[in-house]
């Protein structure tokens, strides 16, 4: 675990301008205050909530910048809403928050560099999703089709599950999880699940728990 968090680290080093960081993640705070970066960046923190100085943050629908503003000391910017990613949402489960965040620190980089509030609304507006990351294939005989091979990692795919509207997803699971523990993932996500297939290295443990685990929770 340690040189997994030390890899995601490494993100950090060298940075000249913004060290953007997720306030809710237990640790990342620690891991700007930690990293070797050129003098005069900062830490700009992303938060769920209206956002303090040197944030960007939620105020309901809309992301505010109170990080880069030239008067953000005592007012923010807006530099989207939740409408301009709508269309990245999964139809009737709505909108992931990972989509809303994940946008946040997007448009909090840009901001870095200068980008105008309205150029990055205008650019979320046109964003389509890659192949891989929860991207809907296809849709048969009313059975839509979901590609999140990008989700390699137990704490990928709970964003991938928590996107998914309830008792509507058979999850297929496959490869190797890089020996994390999948048990509490099932658990967690169950009542996302009408059932699961697992195949190579999962198999052992997430078609069974997954199984049980939906049992109980009905």
């Amino acid at each position: 675990m340690e040189r997994y968090r030390a890899a995601k680290a490494a993100v950090y080093r060298g940075t000249t301008g913004a060290c953007v960081y997720p306030t809710w993640e237990p640790g990342a705070r620690e891991m700007v205050e930690e990293a070797e970066v050129t003098e005069g960046a900062r830490a700009v923190g992303l938060s769920l909530a209206v956002p303090g100085l040197a944030q960007v943050g939620l105020v309901e629908d809309a992301v505010i910048d109170r990080a880069f503003h030239p008067r953000r000391r005592t007012e923010g910017v807006e530099l989207f809403t939740t409408d301009d990613v709508a269309h990245l949402g999964m139809g009737e489960a709505g909108l992931p928050l990972h989509i809303v965040t994940n946008a946040m620190a997007a448009a909090a980089l840009v901001r870095e560099g200068g980008v105008d509030p309205d150029a990055i609304a205008a650019g979320l507006r046109a964003f389509r999703v890659e192949d891989h990351r929860i991207a809907r294939v296809a849709v048969i005989d009313g059975v839509t089709w979901v590609n999140d091979s990008k989700a390699t990692n137990a704490h990928a795919a709970a964003a991938s599950l928590r996107a998914l509207a309830d008792g509507s997803a058979v999850w297929l699971a496959g490869g190797d999880a890089k020996g994390a523990d999948l048990d509490d993932l099932v658990r967690d996500f169950a009542v996302k699940m009408r059932g699961s297939c697992s195949s190579g290295a999962t198999r052992a443990r997430g078609s069974s728990r997954s199984r049980d685990t939906r049992a109980t929770s009905r």
